[in-house]
């Protein structure tokens, strides 16, 4: 029954901009009946989503709409210390940070997300058809709160330094919201920051507590216990390719030791 009448069977059609692309048939049952339409946008823009279901006369709740917004680009947004600031020093003060910022200012390629960037988004010639949907904006981190992070959806964070309580606040929304973050830790951030802000006693962002870092000499990897990647020995394509052109297994710098709780 539905709505106090008797059904065998109901009709959903589904439109777009008010155009049918679907129709499907389905039995209604005591319990939610979950249906799926699958719809490729062919440009960015405004789409007015319909489904409407057949079957009996109480119209008024047999429609439902959705405007769904499709983006040219989705954004990353990326975090680097090393990235130019809008005003003329960090708001830290750290006279080391300062340096980062001059040197990327003079050399691009000194910024730590420089590569990461152009993986996302790789520069094109005019005239070319872009290789991927992603665009990357760097920024400092002290600029994040000029950000509006609902219109990224994902945000990615190179090593910090220095981490306050504001930084981590914001990015703790950011993901309540629904947004992306990935974090990468590098070799100088500073661990009890990084814990009081980010993983906050297992209510934080980050799965597990940082505990100490693990460092050893370049090639000395076995003998200080540093992980190896063993390229010939996986079967995984990617590293197949890796293991014909790279003449010996790739050695970490460090790691950092975690404190990992249940589950």
């Amino acid at each position: 029954k539905r709505d106090g009448h008797t059904l065998t069977s109901e009709e959903i059609t589904f439109l777009v901009d008010g155009v049918k692309k679907d129709v499907r048939e389905f039995s209604p049952s005591d319990k939610p009946v979950p249906i799926e339409f699958k719809h490729n946008f062919a440009q960015p823009g405004e789409f007015l989503v319909e489904v409407v279901v057949d079957g009996d006369q109480h119209q008024i709740d047999n429609r439902r709409a959705y405007l769904c917004t499709v983006p040219e680009h989705f954004k990353v947004l990326v975090l680097d210390e090393t990235a130019t600031i809008v005003s003329t020093t960090p708001a830290t003060g750290d006279a080391s940070a300062a340096a980062k910022v001059a040197e990327s200012q003079k050399n691009p390629l000194s910024q730590e997300s420089i590569f990461l960037t152009r993986a996302i988004s790789p520069p094109t010639h005019p005239g070319m058809e872009k290789v991927t949907r992603f665009t990357s904006k760097v920024a400092h981190p002290s600029m994040l709160k000029f950000e509006n992070l609902d219109s990224y959806p994902t945000v990615v964070i190179t090593q910090l330094t220095s981490l306050d309580e504001t930084t981590g606040a914001r990015l703790e929304q950011y993901v309540n919201g629904g947004g992306s973050l990935w974090i990468f830790l590098g070799p100088d951030l500073n661990l009890y920051e990084y814990n009081k802000y980010l993983f906050k006693e297992g209510k934080g962002l980050l799965p597990a507590k940082l505990v100490s870092k693990v460092t050893g000499a370049k090639g000395a990897g076995d003998a200080k216990g540093l992980p190896h990647l063993k390229f010939g020995q996986s079967a995984h394509p990617a590293l197949n390719e890796l293991s014909g052109s790279v003449g010996t297994d790739a050695s970490f710098l460090g790691f950092y030791k975690l404190e990992v709780g249940e589950g």
